[in-house]
């Protein structure tokens, strides 16, 4: 006589596999006979009305060692009056969950930690990206700092080497880009220099971003237009010469905030800019999206004019991300064309003269060492190096000998100097479907982990999961089943 079994109907909403605790049973626990009985998958036999087995699903049923089994039910076919036969195929996870072994595992996605980590499975139906764009501002960025290059004595007689270090002081004052007609010392001079006469000891200005040049110490602006005119005196400069100057190079640092959601961005195709008005586009790294104190640093040369920002953060200002600003358009305003021309011209005539000196002194030693062959090698270097000092120099002399410059007209030479309003742009992959595939499938992690069970309910999926029996008495095929239902992914409802 066949055994008999004692078995239990439920009515189980959710797929395959199945961690939900929440499953009804449609009668109390009825006696059955096994038809082709196996620990994996079988037949059993059960006398039931119709009307019970048309919308049962899943079933128990205990084996005499008293262990549970839970199984899904794949095929009912009738078989004699009120009879019925039952294919089933056994539930790895809910039978055997209390004696596998999970272990550590590489967690592919995971709805447990909400990652930074760009998502492949976000997606839009939109044919573009989003633009965002965001204001912020820089210490005082409606202002900026004039300097204006200063001869100390008009008959003070320099080297005219253009190579040597500049003779010049340099004043200093902030304005205010928008109402710099409103600075009546800066209104005084330019009214000097445009209607007046030509200068004899302003050499040139231009005009930089905003710096705090508070360390500086004042001094009057003196103007002259003639050797023998004693200069008018204008109030409300600062004076940067060579003995005491705390230092040519001055910085303004902004604390900026990124108002965004980063770790959706993160998940994106996405980048983050900065633009600088006068300098350009800096590509912001993501690794300074969510760096604590992270400050906007402007380095500015008075001498000249050469600008530098960078993203820096801590306390050691440090950096990764940098760019240049633009040149400086400097007004020459001297009467005299020599010291125009090298004020417009030091930085190049010093770069190239060196670079002459350097390849005459390599020319000399080939001829020196090189026998006869070096003599033709390193005469024709010679020769050439000591031309093109001859054509500098004459440059500058032919500027020396050149009749007077008129000077430029400066009534509106700061009127369309930048302001210093910077914004954010960025740009995201546009996105519909984010709360959705991140509640349904995780987010992504791609870390080992250890995978522990009860866990808190989400979606969970692994990559080559190996999980084992804690006393061996899971069978192979159900720890291989196991395996296979983590890698393709499974949501946990149960806690």
């Amino acid at each position: 006589m066949a055994e008999m079994m004692e078995i239990q109907f439920y009515r189980n909403k959710y797929n395959y596999p199945d961690y939900s605790p929440f499953i009804t049973a449609i009668t109390e626990a009825v006696q059955c006979t096994p038809v082709n009985f196996g620990s994996r998958q079988g037949t059993i036999k059960v006398s039931r009305q119709y009307l019970d087995m048309e919308s049962v699903n899943y079933l128990r049923f205990k084996r005499g060692n008293g262990m549970n089994f839970y199984a899904w039910i794949t095929d009912i076919q009738f078989h004699t009056d009120n009879s019925f036969l039952v294919s089933y195929q056994v539930d790895a996870w809910r039978t055997f969950q209390y004696y596998i072994k999970l272990d550590n595992q590489f967690i592919a996605r995971t709805s447990a930690v909400s990652t930074h980590l760009k998502d492949d499975l976000l997606g839009s139906t939109q044919p573009y990206n989003d633009i965002i764009v965001k204001d912020f501002t820089v210490q005082k960025y409606l202002w900026r700092t004039l300097v204006v290059q200063v001869k100390p004595t008009s008959d003070m007689i320099f080297s005219r080497s253009p190579v040597q270090p500049s003779p010049y002081l340099y004043y200093v004052t902030d304005y205010e880009v928008n109402n710099w007609t409103a600075q009546s010392h800066i209104n005084t001079l330019m009214s000097k220099l445009s209607f007046e006469a030509e200068s004899t000891n302003i050499v040139t200005l231009y005009s930089l971003p905003y710096m705090n040049t508070a360390a500086l110490p004042a001094a009057p602006l003196i103007v002259k237009t003639s050797k023998t005119d004693a200069g008018l005196s204008i109030d409300g400069f600062k004076v940067l010469d060579h003995q005491n100057a705390p230092g040519s190079l001055l910085f303004v640092e902004t604390p900026i905030t990124f108002d965004i959601d980063v770790a959706a961005l993160m998940r994106v195709n996405h980048s983050v800019q900065i633009v600088i008005p006068d300098a350009g586009i800096m590509d912001v790294p993501d690794e300074l999206l969510m760096k604590p104190n992270l400050r906007l640093r402007q380095d500015v040369d008075l001498y000249s004019g050469a600008s530098n920002y960078m993203l820096v953060y801590g306390t050691g200002s440090k950096y990764t991300a940098s760019i240049r600003g633009a040149a400086i358009n400097s007004i020459p305003v001297t009467s005299d064309p020599y010291d125009t021309y090298i004020s417009q011209n030091q930085n190049a005539l010093a770069t190239t003269l060196l670079g002459d000196v350097a390849t005459a002194a390599a020319g000399v030693g080939t001829m020196v060492l090189g026998g006869p062959a070096g003599m033709a090698v390193g005469g024709g270097m010679l020769m050439q190096s000591v031309t093109s000092v001859m054509n500098t120099s004459a440059n500058a002399n032919d500027a020396g000998a050149s009749a007077t410059n008129p000077p430029a007209f400066l009534g509106t030479a700061l009127a369309n100097q930048f302001s210093q309003q910077f914004w954010m742009v960025i740009k995201q992959t546009h996105v519909t479907n984010e709360g959705l595939v991140h509640s349904e499938c995780g987010y992504p992690y791609n870390m080992m982990a250890a995978l522990e069970f009860p866990w808190e309910g989400g979606y969970i999926e692994t990559r080559g999961c190996c999980v084992s029996s804690t006393d061996g008495r899971v069978p192979k095929w159900a720890m291989e089943e196991v395996n296979q239902m983590f890698d393709k992914g499974v949501e946990c409802l149960m806690n």
